[in-house]
């Protein structure tokens, strides 16, 4: 008798010890590790200390980076109370304002929407950062959230083709650097 009911528990055995006991063992180091303050939030947006704000998470870099080369996104700090117009920008370099951000699309589109709509608060959030392809900014946006945004505006491509991660970048052997 091949799956009799002997076979069948000691299977079932196995599978316990195979699957679960490994399984309770990351959840209890999980638990302590929490209860220790260990490891880092991995949603690129955070709950304040100060409480009623969401902000940046400044640690978020270290989830795509090499330690010598992490990037932060733009510091923000956003209100729960909403504004009559919430937007987030969101992209790479181009989008983030790289090298200063203060003139980057994030403030240029702040500057625009407000004098189009005089009297009304325009809020506009810039989520983007240097050196991320289309995977981060997918989980950047996802992450947005709970800003509830009314618009989310994506500024993006040059990462993706001839930046640090696209078929044309310096970083493939078999090409000359496009830029």
């Amino acid at each position: 008798m091949l799956f009799g009911k002997r076979s069948w528990l000691k299977w079932a055995g196995r599978a316990m010890l195979v699957l679960f006991v490994p399984l309770c063992l990351l959840l209890v180091a999980e638990g302590a590790l929490k209860s220790v303050s260990r490891g880092m939030d991995p949603s690129f947006v955070v709950r304040d200390e100060a409480g009623g704000y969401w902000r940046d998470n400044p640690d978020v870099g270290r989830l795509w980076f090499a330690p010598g080369l992490v990037r932060a996104p733009v510091p923000f700090r956003v209100g729960d109370a909403r504004p009559d117009l919430r937007v987030a920008v969101v992209g790479e370099s181009a989008a983030m304002g790289d090298p200063e951000p203060a003139f980057g699309l994030a403030a240029t589109l702040r500057e625009v929407l407000s004098r189009q709509y005089p009297g009304r608060t325009v809020e506009v959030v810039n989520a983007a950062m240097t050196a991320i392809d289309s995977s981060i900014i997918r989980a950047i946006v996802r992450d947005l959230a709970p800003l509830r945004p009314d618009v989310v505006v994506v500024y993006m491509g040059n990462n993706e083709v001839v930046g640090p991660f696209g078929p044309a970048s310096s970083d493939t052997p078999d090409r000359k650097s496009v830029v």
